[in-house]
C-alpha cells in the first residue's frame, strides 16, 4: 500500500521535472560536500598544525570557512526548491481533489 501511494507521488511530480532535478543534484552536491569535509581538516591538522607552518594554516581555515558557507548556502537552496516543488504537487493534489467533490452535488 506505501508503496502504491509513493509510486502516486512520484507521477505527480513529473510535471515539476525541473524543480524534481534541482533538488536531486543539490542533495548530491551536499552529501559529497559533507565527505570533503573530514579529509579537509585531516589535511590542516596534519600539514598545518603538525609542521608548524601558520600560513598554510590561515589557507586551511580559510578554505574550510568558505566550505561550510558553500554547504550552508546549498542546504538552503536544496530545502527552498524541495519545500517549492512538494507545494506545487500538494496543490495539484488539491485541485484535483476538490474538482472531484464538487462534481458529488
Amino acid at each position: 500500500m506505501k508503496a502504491r501511494v509513493l509510486l502516486r507521488l512520484l507521477d505527480e511530480s513529473k510535471a515539476h521535472k525541473a524543480l524534481f532535478s534541482l533538488t536531486f543534484m543539490l542533495v548530491l552536491l551536499s552529501a559529497g560536500i559533507v565527505w570533503v569535509r573530514p579529509e579537509l581538516s585531516r589535511l590542516m591538522l596534519d600539514n598545518a598544525v603538525s609542521g608548524e607552518e601558520h600560513n598554510s594554516l590561515i589557507h586551511y581555515v580559510s578554505l574550510f570557512s568558505l566550505l561550510l558557507i558553500a554547504e550552508g548556502v546549498i542546504q538552503f537552496y536544496q530545502t527552498t526548491s524541495a519545500n517549492q516543488m512538494a507545494q506545487a504537487v500538494i496543490l495539484n493534489l488539491r485541485k484535483r481533489l476538490y474538482s472531484r467533490i464538487l462534481q458529488f452535488r
